[in-house]
């Protein structure tokens, strides 16, 4: 409830989100190498999918200050609307699980910072960014990997977004949205539901999906 309750204080304070309450939002698409073995179907099976993505500044001082990262991408997979969530963080053993600033201008890598329960354990995605972006934007590559936990990261493919230097009001909720085959452990639905609900109380968003229950 923590999480909760820091969230509705800041939409309170705000007349906008209130977590990464500046971003620009692109289209692209999301290639999936099927080189893993994960044991989730999307992860392990070649495909391509269109996605809508939504890069942000976590604090909503950035992109001219240096701020958090997030990266929400969005796609349909097994018929299912799929939402990933990234944030900046280290690619190691431990700091895949530290949230950490960038500075403007500078981008790197982006983790799912909580693990999602699958078949085969606790998985994490990770992007890495190839190039550099136009100005503040962030670039339009990225490499992306999985894991297990601490594990070693392997190659599942790559993301291709054309950035717009414009923000839409969407909200991806990666509890209500999961990848088919994995879900999420029930300390981190704790953690995440009560935030979702209260953004979307204090600052409704018409486009915004019935909540759950």
């Amino acid at each position: 409830m923590a999480i909760a309750g820091a969230t509705s204080a800041l939409a309170l304070l705000r007349d906008r989100k209130p977590l990464h309450p500046k971003g620009v939002v692109g289209r692209g698409v999301l290639d999936i190498s099927g080189a893993a073995a994960l044991r989730v179907p999307v992860l392990d099976t070649p495909g391509s999918y269109e996605v809508t993505a939504r890069f942000s500044w976590a604090i909503g001082v950035g992109p001219q200050r240096a701020d958090i990262h997030g990266l929400a991408v969005r796609f349909e997979a097994e018929g299912a609307l799929v939402d990933w969530l990234l944030a900046s963080t280290g690619a190691g053993g431990l700091d895949r699980f530290v949230l950490q600033t960038r500075e403007p201008g500078t981008f790197g890598t982006l983790t799912t910072l909580l693990p999602v329960d699958s078949p085969a354990g606790p998985l994490l995605l990770r992007a890495e960014p190839e190039g550099h972006g136009e100005g503040l934007l962030p670039p339009a590559e990225h490499q992306l990997y999985a894991a297990l936990g601490r594990g070693g990261w392997q190659p599942i493919g790559r993301l291709g977004v054309a950035w717009s230097d414009h923000d839409e009001r969407i909200r991806f909720d990666a509890v209500a949205h999961p990848t088919p085959g994995a879900g999420s452990y029930p300390l981190v639905t704790t953690l995440r539901t009560p935030a979702y609900r209260l953004a979307r109380l204090l600052r409704p968003n018409p486009k915004d999906p019935a909540p759950l229950g």
